[in-house]
């Protein structure tokens, strides 16, 4: 049985995935995965979905501030 966190979780991947432009599904879930042990303490097999869904908002909020920050002017 999905709960609604499950559900949320799942509907997040999309948005996580155009966010990390370049990235294969593969990797993204190796970067959410970094992320939970390093929040948490746990793997992808252990971690609960509320945890984990913690751990993807942040990881979103993450990628969204990467993308609002303009690039430093190279100096020639």
């Amino acid at each position: 049985m999905k709960t609604i966190t499950t559900s949320e979780a799942i509907q997040m991947l999309p948005e996580l995935l155009e966010l990390s432009e370049g990235v294969r599904l593969g990797q993204l879930f190796a970067m959410i995965g970094f992320l939970g042990e390093d929040e948490f303490g746990m793997s992808l097999w252990d971690i609960e979905d509320e945890d984990l869904l913690s751990a993807l908002k942040k990881l979103r909020r993450d990628l969204l501030n990467r993308v609002d920050v303009p690039a430093p002017a190279r100096v020639a």
